[in-house]
């Protein structure tokens, strides 16, 4: 799995119109991904939304960049007044080993257990 963040930043007071904004750039029917959810800033950088969009695969995820770069207006935010920062990350890899959680949590108990007692395994 691969996600994106995207950030869009304006005035505070054109908050609600930046995220209609994106809304309709979201559920545009050409749209890939599937959209996660949308946070806006109460502390820190005021006047901000995020968007959280989850893709399947690296080309699905550049396909959706190539399209936001190269479109007239992405998001709504191609005046003036807003940016726009992308930012990509990947998904943690599935464990390979099942029993491995169970080693470490031996592992910790008997240290826990040899602190409380004194004793050496």
């Amino acid at each position: 799995m691969f996600y994106e963040l995207v950030t869009l930043s304006s005035h505070i007071l054109k908050l609600p119109e930046v995220i209609a904004n994106a809304e309709v750039y979201l559920n545009h029917p050409k749209t890939a991904g599937c959209w996660l959810g949308a946070w806006t800033s109460e502390n820190g950088r005021l006047g901000s939304v995020r968007i959280l969009r989850r893709f399947v695969d690296a080309g699905e995820l550049s396909q959706e960049r190539t399209r936001a770069l190269h479109h007239a207006n992405p998001f709504g935010a191609a005046d003036g007044t807003c940016t726009i920062e992308m930012e990509s990350y990947a998904g943690f890899p599935s464990p390979r080993r099942a029993g491995f959680v169970r080693q470490v949590l031996r592992v910790s108990y008997l240290l826990a257990k040899t602190r409380r007692t004194g004793a050496y395994y």
